[in-house]
């Protein structure tokens, strides 16, 4: 018998299911989801017996959200906030973002400013907000009591992104920019600077910054043609793991935002081989 549209769709979802996971125990909960043997189940067992792990509402939806798709986490919040904190007015952010902009962030070449603004950057990484402002307050001679509260605070936020696991390519961008003006120390083992360029590069590979964003977000054509597919990541994949499920890939946004993360993969590239020179 020939196979049915029905047979066809079916085929269809179960392949894209397939090439949708990213790691091997995804693959596995596929294979084994539970909630698609649930209609399997009750009908060989009796009504009188349960089945815990078939009918807990928040035990499946846990099982689903631990083998979900995986998503950047921000590092975000009232307490991670230098604003909520009291450590700097907003006033003091406008100024130090435009100062940065104008005279530092062409040394930073993962940076757009356009689209790094105080409001974007502040929605979403803490310690990348907090980078640019204490950046900035390192060259001003009214702000050095506010550059020692935010390298402070930045060396908070460091811990907190470990010990959270945090993971964004705004996170990525913030150890860029820490690392030109890190304090060398009392001695020369002291320069945090490789712990810093080994968390941002183990940050980066995690959400995928060094794959292929298939379409290109640029205008040329033919740039990922011969990529190994699991070299390549899709432009709508890319978004949904940051975080902007309804932004459109191929509007002026979306092309902007994807160009953002292959800039932040080729600065922290040649960040890593100028050090590595040094």
């Amino acid at each position: 018998m020939p196979p049915t549209s029905q047979d066809n769709q079916a085929t269809t979802d179960d392949n894209l299911a397939v090439d949708d996971v990213e790691n091997p125990l995804q693959l596995l909960a596929r294979a084994s989801d539970l909630s698609s043997l649930e209609p399997l189940w009750s009908s060989y067992t009796p009504s009188a017996v349960t089945l815990p792990s078939l009918q807990g509402n928040d035990q499946g939806q846990d099982v689903h959200t631990f083998f979900g798709p995986f998503r950047a986490k921000l590092d975000i919040g009232e307490h991670l906030d230098p604003v909520d904190l009291g450590l700097v007015t907003i006033e003091e952010c406008d100024m130090l973002f435009t100062y940065f902009h104008e005279n530092l962030s062409h040394t930073r070449w993962g940076l757009d400013s356009l689209l790094h603004s105080r409001a974007f950057v502040r929605q979403r990484s803490a310690f990348l907000f907090t980078s640019i402002l204490a950046a900035s307050s390192l060259f001003i001679t009214s702000t050095s009591a506010l550059a020692k509260r935010l390298l402070s605070h930045c060396k908070f936020l460091v811990r907190q992104i470990t010990a959270n696991r945090s993971r964004s390519p705004e996170i990525v961008l913030g150890f860029m920019v820490s690392i030109p003006w890190m304090h060398p120390g009392t001695h020369w083992s002291d320069d945090e600077t490789c712990s810093y360029m080994a968390t941002a590069l183990t940050i980066a590979i995690d959400i995928y910054l060094n794959k292929w964003i298939v379409p290109s977000p640029s205008d040329s054509k033919g740039t990922s043609h011969n990529v190994p597919q699991g070299e390549v990541i899709t432009a709508r994949k890319a978004l949904d793991l940051d975080g902007f499920e309804d932004v459109d890939p191929s509007s002026v946004m979306g092309r902007r935002l994807l160009r953002r993360r292959e800039r932040t993969w080729l600065a922290l590239f040649v960040l890593d081989r100028g050090y590595d020179v040094l």
